[in-house]
């Protein structure tokens, strides 16, 4: 089942970043590249020149550092980007994760952050409106 595959993609990616950074007092210069360089993605969604990451469902998957809502402070937080995410694996997957990241955006739309529990009335909208290329942002602390 590929939700429950890139479910547990995406636990594994936020785990090694938490690793990679444990300790850094930020993740100042976390970005795609110094993932791939890090050995942070599954194998199996490094492409075969180890220049870029993808999903099951061939969208790219990114990181990047970014200021976490809690302090503001640049760098204080990462996100992991999925992009072209059909709409029958969107729910599936963001509720697998949601529990372990401090915000989530489903096109845009703010589905779980800091003050509110997952949302699935506007998860399943959020999908929905995204047809087969919903993108997923997870932002972890």
């Amino acid at each position: 089942n590929k939700a429950q595959t890139e479910a547990s993609n995406i636990n594994t990616i936020k785990a090694a970043v938490n690793a990679l950074y444990a300790s850094a007092p930020d993740y100042a210069g976390l970005d795609t590249t110094t993932a791939l360089h890090a050995d942070v993605f599954p194998s199996t969604m490094v492409s075969s020149d180890g220049t870029s990451a993808s999903n099951s469902f061939k969208g790219t998957v990114t990181i990047a550092s970014t200021a976490g809502a809690a302090s503001g402070a640049t760098d204080s937080a990462f996100a992991i980007t999925y992009n072209g995410v059909p709409t029958t694996e969107c729910v599936k997957i963001v509720s697998a994760v949601a529990g372990s990241f401090y915000d989530v955006t489903v096109d845009g739309t703010d589905v779980k952050n800091s003050t509110t529990a997952l949302d699935v009335t506007s998860l399943a909208t959020a999908c929905q409106g995204g047809g087969d290329t919903n993108t997923l942002v997870f932002t972890a602390l």
